[in-house]
């Protein structure tokens, strides 16, 4: 809407010979001004000044919506990532459990001592610890993914007697 000013300005040496390159007659100067404003645009101008805020609105939607985009892609890889890890878990549990109770026979043959046992069972309990963690961790992304899709799993009570009453 408002005009635009530009002072340009070139300084510079210019010779077809190069010995007179570096002379002082070589030299030239050059200053420039211009100046242009809107004359006529139909109102376009006027209007992209209303649709501004509009524009504004529109570009932190789509930013919105790619967050939201990213944080469910983020969320559904956390979960994959939580399989992998519950499986592993999961085989060193009962690979440990297996380990004790081989450990607890060879005890009850004679065969090991009591602190055998007591590593075999610490080993187990450790196992047991990550299992755990890992299974709580599991729960708390799928959390975030409800989350980030939008949530609603804890008004359904709520949702569905409101969806009663309406006749």
């Amino acid at each position: 809407m408002f005009p635009s000013i530009d002072l340009t300005g070139q300084y510079g040496q210019a010779s077809i010979e190069s010995s007179l390159l570096f002379n002082p007659i070589s030299n030239f100067w050059n200053l420039g001004a211009g100046l242009t404003a809107p004359l006529f645009q139909g109102g376009t101008l006027w209007y992209k000044r209303k649709a501004a805020p509009y524009d504004a609105a529109l570009a932190d939607y789509r930013q919105t919506v790619l967050a939201a985009f990213a944080q469910v892609a983020d969320t559904l890889r956390a979960l994959e990532h939580d399989a992998q890890t519950l499986k592993a878990q999961s085989q060193a549990l009962d690979s440990s459990r297996q380990s004790l109770k081989l450990v607890q026979a060879n005890y009850t043959a004679g065969k090991a001592n009591y602190v055998q046992v007591l590593i075999a069972d610490l080993q187990y309990q450790q196992a047991r610890i990550g299992y755990l963690t890992t299974k709580a961790q599991r729960y708390q992304d799928s959390a975030a993914l409800f989350a980030a899709l939008g949530g609603g799993w804890w008004n359904t009570q709520t949702a569905a007697g409101a969806a009663k009453k309406v006749p």
